[in-house]
């Protein structure tokens, strides 16, 4: 019996079930994805845990996200340079660098709303585009090479 769509090719990938030409996406989302929700969730839990102590947030707020964006930077040149065959072209650098500036704003952010009393609600939606920016960014400089 004859298709209207032809099966796709498939192909080796190291994840089982994903087709390689989408795999890069499930790593750069599923690492990129979960690492600022890690980082703003230590300011919050830590204000939860000592409601009568605001000062115990402000240095979590500023030590965890400048580590974790030390941290993802050292990755991501490394992933950039296995996926561009040992090299990390400058471009591809630079789309780096600025989504861990949006990586630090939204953190940043998601901590002046922690600890701030009454902030404008509206800055929630600051904070879902500079997260969504940043996957966009981070997921763009990580792209295999083609």
């Amino acid at each position: 019996m004859s298709r209207a769509f032809p099966e796709p090719e498939r192909v080796e990938s190291d994840e089982v079930g994903v087709l390689p030409s989408i795999a890069w996406i499930w790593r750069a989302v599923g690492w990129d994805g979960v690492l600022p929700l890690v980082v703003i969730s230590v300011p919050i839990l830590v204000r939860l845990l000592n409601p009568n102590e605001r000062g115990a947030v402000i240095p979590v707020a500023v030590i965890v996200p400048i580590t974790a964006a030390a941290i993802r930077a050292h990755v991501g040149w490394r992933q950039i340079a296995r996926v561009c065959g040992g090299t990390a072209p400058l471009i591809r650098q630079l789309l780096l660098a600025l989504a861990i500036v949006l990586l630090l704003l939204f953190e940043g952010l998601v901590g002046i709303l922690t600890v701030g009393k009454g902030p404008p609600e509206f800055l929630w939606y600051v904070v879902a585009a500079l997260y969504a920016g940043y996957l966009v960014l981070v997921t763009l400089a990580l792209r295999p090479d083609e």
